[in-house]
């Protein structure tokens, strides 16, 4: 049974049934078109005589469906003339002769016919398994973001979309539990088996919870694959380990006035990565000077990875360490305060060191035994030279080094009083500093 609408012609309400050989049926029960444009509303009902957990439908049309939009469901192929539709989380469990409802919006161009819609069951999807590594393919290390491919198979006789939602969750690291990843659309056809890739980290935002995560050096497990909001939890693969390197996985709550009262024109990101691998020089033992162009990360053969947060908005009336560690609190999603000394801390979500940028402290802070520095300016329009400076400075502190060296000019004590510095702009280290500081991190 075909309906024909013609250009200018307007019909509501008309039913249209097609049942289908499979667990579900389809029926439209809504038309609405007009010049250009159409609605359709469908229910969906489980002709079995056991629950099902998730459904799915195909819909054929003569031409592309040119779907605009859709509610209560998962759409996939609406430019096409195959269109299909699956639950989303809510509505996927029928019991046997339930129903439920969904609709759609699209285009079409001065005439329409009715699709046709034959009925399918999503739970036949089914993660077979699971293998983890980096985006290149190898192993996975600190630093790395990672790749989920995932080998899913339809073993259902229609073909069905579903979207796919890894959980993980940490062996190490405290509050890391059942964490969403980013999720991700598949289409299959009958019988139909393929590989879909996930890619997340190193940083993870969990959008439900609303948590901010690391993928630190642990051993982790993906606990489920949601398939349109239900859990499949039984699959080969789910365990994986991420081995320890030199990155080094810092927060940066930052308030962006602190950028603004130095006139930087560029983001947070620039701002930081410039400063951390800012040309420097060490002074050796022998008077000479070794210069690394890699600034203090290649001196000390680190990787800092940086996850800038902005809003930390501080207060000269009380201490500026503890305010950060508050606010690490709130915008990473942490159970308690962020927790020191300076060490990687299963408490902190996988983090290593913390990190708060506000112009409302003149110079800067560093609390070693809270595992964070904070830096700031000494006045409005400081100098990009010195206000990195200080910068690097507080951040020397954190990987041990003392306040002052032996002699005045260098990074920790007087860097802008240093010749090079202030012919070049250099930042130039003491060796006796240098000899100081270590990678804190695991």
């Amino acid at each position: 049974m075909k309906m024909l609408f013609k250009f200018g012609l307007f019909i509501a309400s008309v039913l249209f049934y097609v049942q289908a050989h499979a667990v579900t049926s389809c029926t439209i029960t809504n038309t609405n078109v007009w010049n250009n444009g159409y609605v359709l509303e469908f229910t969906v009902k489980n002709n079995g005589s056991t629950p099902i957990n998730n459904w799915g439908l195909t819909l054929n049309f003569i031409e592309p469906a040119q779907v605009t939009g859709s509610w209560n469901a998962i759409t996939a192929g609406g430019s096409t003339t195959t269109l299909t539709a699956s639950n989303v989380a809510w509505n996927g469990t029928l019991a046997a002769g339930q129903t439920t409802s969904f609709g759609i919006q699209g285009n079409h161009d001065g005439s329409f016919i009715v699709p046709t819609c034959s009925g399918g069951d999503v739970a036949a999807i089914d993660v077979v398994s699971i293998s983890v590594t980096n985006a290149q393919g190898e192993s996975a290390v600190k630093g790395d973001a990672i790749r989920l491919n995932i080998i899913v198979v339809n073993n259902g006789s229609t073909s069905v979309s579903a979207t796919l939602t890894p959980k993980i969750s940490s062996s190490r690291f405290s509050d890391f539990s059942n964490v969403n990843l980013p999720s991700a659309t598949i289409t299959l056809a009958a019988s139909e088996q393929r590989q879909i890739s996930v890619d997340a980290g190193p940083f993870i935002h969990d959008t439900v919870t609303g948590k901010h995560y690391a993928l630190g050096s642990s051993t982790y497990t993906i606990d489920s694959i949601g398939i349109n909001g239900v859990a499949d939890t039984s699959f080969s693969g789910s365990s994986f380990t991420i081995a320890t390197s030199n990155a080094v996985l810092v927060p940066v709550l930052y308030d962006q006035a602190y950028l603004n009262s130095i006139n930087y024109q560029g983001s947070i990101q620039q701002y930081l990565t410039s400063a951390f691998t800012r040309p420097s020089e060490v002074f050796t033992p022998a008077n000479t000077y070794e210069s690394f162009g890699g600034g203090l990360d290649e001196i000390e053969n680190i990787k800092h990875i940086l996850y800038p947060l902005a809003g930390f908005t501080a207060s000269p009336d009380t201490g500026f360490c503890e305010q950060a560690t508050a606010a690490a609190r709130t915008k990473l999603g942490l159970a308690q305060d962020w927790v020191g000394p300076v060490s990687t801390n299963a408490e902190n979500h996988g983090f290593d060191y913390l990190i708060g940028l506000t112009p409302e402290i003149g110079g800067g802070a560093t609390c070693g035994w809270l595992g964070v520095q904070v830096s700031g300016i000494f006045w409005e329009g400081q100098p990009l030279d010195l206000t990195q400076a200080i910068f690097i400075h507080e951040v020397g502190h954190i990987f041990g080094a003392d306040h002052c060296d032996p002699l005045n000019g260098y990074v920790m004590c007087g860097t802008e009083d240093h010749p090079h510095y202030i012919n070049d702009g250099i930042f130039v280290w003491h060796y006796s500093s240098v000899d100081e500081m270590e990678n804190r991190f695991d």
